[in-house]
């Protein structure tokens, strides 16, 4: 996953502010997470092609300049992609 861009780019330490996460392959999870810095990861939502929306956590004192990074949860329901014994491809439907 890239993140290209996070707005509001600065937020306060108390956190609760909202943040769109803008990037690339944040699809195939079913769950994706946010995380700044070396806090944990909070919860966030898709709200378009490539952007997230989550809620910044309470950060420390010495933060500063964090990484912003992505991850998902991996979707239980994806479909595992074609078996190598059978001849043609599958398809998900």
């Amino acid at each position: 996953m890239v993140v290209s861009s996070v707005t509001p780019p600065l937020g306060p330490l108390g956190g609760g502010k909202f943040v769109l996460v803008r990037g690339a392959n944040f699809d195939g999870g079913s769950a994706p997470r946010v995380a700044f810095g070396t806090l944990t990861p909070v919860p966030a939502s898709h709200v378009g092609a490539g952007e997230l929306r989550c809620l910044t956590p309470v950060g420390e004192a010495t933060m500063g300049t964090v990484e912003v990074r992505v991850s998902l949860v991996p979707n239980p329901n994806a479909h595992p992609g074609p078996n190598p014994n059978t001849p043609t491809p599958t398809r998900c439907v």
